[in-house]
């Protein structure tokens, strides 16, 4: 396990006041402040002379030199790129107060939401997305984990489903973060390694999963740290709250396996599990299978029973806006929480399931459901998905609507103005069933971008089971946070 970054010379940089959102530096001529040993951006010129405001959220680490005096370790984001910065300051207001622990002082201020330098188990697949991984790691990631003195063990994973063996085998005791350094899948095979454990609900309470963007697929880190850039969202990471969030429990014949971000079938889930030998492409592959598949109006019969929690528009905006405030639920998992209540595929839905109609799942081309609002960094597919309310988001489109329509629908994705749409089926569920009745011969079912046995599928919501890291408890702004109507 490692920790800490070189400190080198102290030279002042110059003054600092604390606000009530931060460090105001004012640069002295003489000593200008110094990137550290572990910048990696060179996109920001932090010499320049005045005044600067450090947000707390920005600031790493801080430890005290003298009675109010402290070297200051925070993080300058510039576009999409972040540098560290290290200053040495006087904080002239405290010079005559021996008995404060003024570095103290700023990392509360500066971790309100978590807890400096926590233990990390860093997981880093290589092999996936465009195999650069490793690169962004050592490049974006550990210069920030050096600077908060985060304590850090770094693995990498070696074949398919290997991190959900080391899930499984974790020490809980030793980490409070699992930081998945990958695309969705390494996410979803440390959640399934947890749910595998004798005593899952404890790690599920005691280390919380994130995502540190390395792939291809990262809606991880866009729905929880708003970046698709891995040194902001390690930062962000750092600063954010743990959260109890639901996942989806997906019922294949006797297996049951959680999901925590989406389940596809018909156009979706064929354009992207069924263009995976064209990865080369990079994000143009899934677009030309969406296009191809409108083009060719491919439907995907199936039979669908829905537990609905709402349907209304207005409904699901008033749902968004109270569940949007965050109030902490300091209750620890239990076993009782990842206890299914459906029934199994061979016995018939409850009574209350509703079956949606031949007219409707006749010609479905897309059904998506989702517990995040973006899939990618252009696509955000459920604008109304919230971490905690006991909901799943569905989302279901036919055939029968025209192509130009269609593709108009589709560019509206990127600002979830496509859930508005009249030829757009969108609604809470709590509950489905999907039988597909076509070949599985070219066809998929995609489970967090992941291929699964194409056979009918059950999925439920289990409530509050998994610990993420969020700001204030909430993902990220989408078109529902401020949307006064609908």
């Amino acid at each position: 396990m490692s920790t800490g970054i070189s400190t080198g010379s102290r030279e002042f940089s110059g003054k600092g006041t604390i606000g009530e959102y931060g460090i105001t530096i004012i640069k002295s001529q003489d000593a200008p402040a110094k990137c550290s040993s572990s910048c990696f951006s060179t996109s920001a010129d932090q010499s320049i002379l005045g005044t600067q405001h450090v947000p707390f959220k920005n600031v790493l680490f801080c430890e005290n030199l003298s009675p109010g005096e402290v070297e200051l370790t925070y993080a300058v984001e510039s576009g999409n790129s972040v540098s560290i910065q290290r200053d040495a300051l006087d904080i002239g207001a405290y010079r005559s107060e021996s008995q404060v622990d003024l570095a103290s002082h700023i990392l509360s201020l500066s971790y309100n939401q978590s807890t400096p330098k926590p233990r990390i188990l860093v997981l880093l697949n290589n092999h996936g997305g465009q195999g650069h991984a490793r690169k962004l790691y050592h490049k974006q990631i550990l210069p920030v984990l050096r600077a908060a003195r985060a304590e850090y063990t770094y693995v990498e994973t070696m074949y398919s489903t290997h991190a959900t063996e080391i899930a499984r085998e974790l020490d809980i005791a030793d980490f409070d973060i699992v930081a998945c350094c990958s695309g969705d899948g390494v996410p979803h095979e440390v959640i399934n390694g947890f749910y595998q454990r004798p005593d899952r609900e404890s790690a599920f309470d005691q280390v919380a999963i994130t995502q540190l963007p390395c792939g291809s697929g990262n809606a991880f880190s866009l729905s929880s740290h708003g970046t698709s850039d891995a040194g902001i969202a390690t930062v962000r990471m750092l600063k954010s709250s743990r959260t109890r969030m639901d996942v989806m429990a997906v019922r294949q014949g006797n297996s049951t396996k959680l999901s925590f971000l989406s389940q596809a079938y018909g156009t979706i889930a064929d354009s992207d599990i069924g263009t995976e030998h064209l990865r080369w492409l990079g994000p143009m592959r899934f677009e030309l299978g969406v296009t191809h598949k409108l083009l060719t109006k491919a439907t995907y019969p199936c039979d669908l029973y829905v537990k609905y929690a709402m349907k209304d528009p207005a409904e699901i905006q008033s749902h968004y806006d109270k569940h949007r405030v965050f109030l902490s639920d300091d209750r620890s998992a239990c076993e009782e929480d990842l206890q299914l209540s459906s029934p199994p595929l061979d016995k018939s839905p409850p009574s209350d399931w509703e079956k949606l109609p031949g007219e409707l799942t006749d010609d479905l081309n897309i059904f998506y459901v989702g517990k995040m609002p973006y899939m990618s960094g252009d696509t955000q597919f459920f604008p109304a998905a919230l971490p905690d309310d006991g909901c799943m988001d569905m989302v279901i489109t036919t055939a029968k609507t025209p192509f130009f329509k269609m593709a108009k629908l589709l560019f509206s994705v990127d600002h979830g103005g496509h859930v508005h749409s009249p030829e757009v089926l969108h609604s809470k569920i709590a509950a489905y069933r999907l039988v597909p009745r076509i070949s599985s011969e070219n066809h998929f079912i995609s489970v967090d971008g992941e291929n699964f046995p194409f056979e009918p599928l059950q999925v439920e919501v289990l409530r509050k089971v998994m610990t993420v890291l969020l700001d204030h408890g909430s993902f990220v702004d989408t078109s529902f946070t401020n949307r006064e109507s609908v």
